[in-house]
């Protein structure tokens, strides 16, 4: 029997576990219950220093508060990716804190300098509401504020797209260890580098992939030099670059890696780099000839947008043509028609005369010129109005037109050199063979007898020289020949000359209904009912 000592034991412990499973279960994390859901975004309640302050240098954060708690991870990246400081003058360190970010540069912030801190619209609250743009704070350390701007577009040179997130720095010439000045583009490819102080910037522009603040030997890269602002605070400037540029280093010049002729005149040349399209290819050396033979004549090098020009112009040249031929005989159908026209009217018949009168309206309206374009409403592009052009893209072909036409079916060799690659190396080139084949002549058109009305007409057979070989009674077959394309082969006198078991019978020509005996008897070789 238990003792009550050990009841009174046994009923504590049982309580202290039934206590530990509420707190456990209490301290297990669920989303915030009750309530509509938040979907209004974070914003800034409050910065330390404030916006456009002048401040002692000084080596506290910079403290950015918000309207409510912010999350430790932002959309993409790490929190101290989310944050520029610009000018660069050591590394900084992002801290979260329960009412915002606390900004760090190491070293402190240096004086007499211009600080953007640029808050990039990757933060989020903890319901997933991230920034609705990106925000600045700007604060000075002694100079005065320099509305100064260097602002552009940063495209990709071979795709022509805009780059998102390539990082902008600019540096102040003819200073040592100067500072280091940084924006990022935007997702349609734009940034801006805000209050800058007077002077001459050179830029360089590099896609960070791997977020170590440095360009990288395959990252796109890009430069513009000798950008000039303002020469004072009192004189503001604004430069805008239209658009920079970024491609990837190389150090190797292009190479040939193919050659094919496209038709007897023209002859595609590809190659392992890009080049220039917008460059002219008169410095390039080409030479194309048979095996020890003389070098074929080459009128010109082109590139591929002005192959398709040239086609285009003969495309658009041969449907004239082809519309000047069908007008013209439209023209000889409404003559003709009118003339017949004009005959049947006099003879009375009113029939015939509305059927040609509506077809010769038809083809008078296809004759007529076509009516004048309505005009546009006001501050509408007017047909025809020219647009701005598409960007011309770098290209790894271009083509040799020849003088003469290629040798058909003979190895010719291709040797090209002085080819510059899009990154302004020269010396590429090298050495290929390639062969004209012909095309196949077409093949002569069959016509297609399947459609072809049978003739039915009834004649009825003569008495002499009968089809049927009245001994047997057996079917003579009608053969068709190629050479005549109607049944038998043409015999003596106007005769078709038809061929049985039994040897060739003349038969006078005229249309065949049926080939039977009268009355019982064989069917094309099955007992007729």
């Amino acid at each position: 029997m238990s003792s009550p000592r050990s009841l009174l034991a046994g009923g504590c412990r049982a309580a202290l576990l039934c206590g530990f499973i509420l707190v456990a279960a209490c301290a297990r994390p669920v989303g915030p219950s009750g309530g509509p859901r938040d979907v209004i975004p974070p914003m800034i309640a409050s910065t330390w220093p404030d916006t456009f302050a002048t401040i002692e240098p000084t080596r506290d954060p910079v403290k950015i508060v918000f309207s409510e708690r912010i999350s430790e991870r932002p959309t993409e990246g790490r929190m101290n990716n989310a944050v520029l400081v610009s000018p660069f003058t050591g590394e900084q360190r992002v801290k979260h804190t329960r009412s915002g970010l606390e900004i760090d540069v190491i070293g402190g912030f240096q004086p007499n300098l211009v600080y953007r801190i640029r808050v990039l619209p990757t933060l989020k609250d903890l319901f997933n509401n991230t920034l609705e743009g990106p925000f600045e704070l700007v604060f000075s350390t002694g100079p005065a504020f320099e509305t100064n701007v260097v602002a552009g577009i940063v495209k990709e040179r071979i795709t022509g797209e805009a780059s998102e997130g390539v990082r902008v720095e600019a540096r102040a010439r003819g200073q040592t260890d100067p500072p280091v000045y940084i924006a990022v583009s935007d997702s349609v490819g734009v940034f801006a580098l805000r209050y800058l102080p007077a002077g001459a910037y050179d830029l360089s522009l590099y896609q960070d992939v791997n977020r170590n603040t440095e360009p990288d030997y395959r990252e796109l890269q890009g430069r513009a030099d000798s950008l000039v602002l303002g020469l004072g605070p009192a004189q503001a400037d604004t430069i805008l670059l239209r658009e920079v540029s970024l491609l990837t280093p190389d150090t190797t010049p292009s190479r040939l890696i193919r050659v094919e002729s496209v038709d007897s005149l023209l002859v595609r040349f590809e190659f392992d780099d890009y080049m220039d399209a917008e460059a002219s290819l008169d410095s390039v050396q080409v030479m194309i000839a048979p095996e020890g033979g003389e070098a074929l004549p080459v009128a010109r090098l082109m590139w591929p947008r002005q192959v398709d020009s040239l086609q285009a112009v003969a495309d658009s040249v041969a449907r004239e043509e082809q519309r000047i031929a069908m007008m013209d005989s439209l023209q000889v159908v409404a003559d003709s028609l009118s003339g017949v026209l004009a005959g049947v009217q006099a003879a009375g018949d009113t029939v015939a005369a509305d059927s040609l009168g509506a077809m010769l309206e038809q083809i008078m309206n296809r004759l007529a010129p076509p009516e004048e374009p309505e005009e546009p409403p006001p501050g509408a592009p007017a047909p025809g109005a020219p647009t701005e052009p598409p960007p011309v893209l770098p290209q790894q072909e271009f083509f040799v037109r020849m003088e003469g036409g290629l040798p058909p079916d003979e190895l010719l060799q291709a040797v090209i050199g002085r080819v510059v690659n899009i990154n302004g190396l020269g010396g590429g080139g090298g050495e290929a063979s390639f062969t004209w084949e012909p095309p196949d002549p077409p093949a002569e058109e069959v016509q297609d007898t399947a459609a072809l009305q049978p003739d039915t007409a009834t004649v009825t057979p003569p008495d002499t020289g009968s089809a049927f070989a009245p001994e047997s009674g057996r079917v003579v077959t009608p053969v068709v020949t190629p050479e005549t394309g109607a049944a038998g082969s043409i015999g003596p006198a106007g005769s078709v000359l038809f061929h049985s078991q039994r040897g060739s019978v003349k038969k006078p020509r005229g249309p065949i209904t049926e080939s039977r005996p009268p009355g019982p008897g064989p069917w094309l070789g099955r007992q007729r009912e």
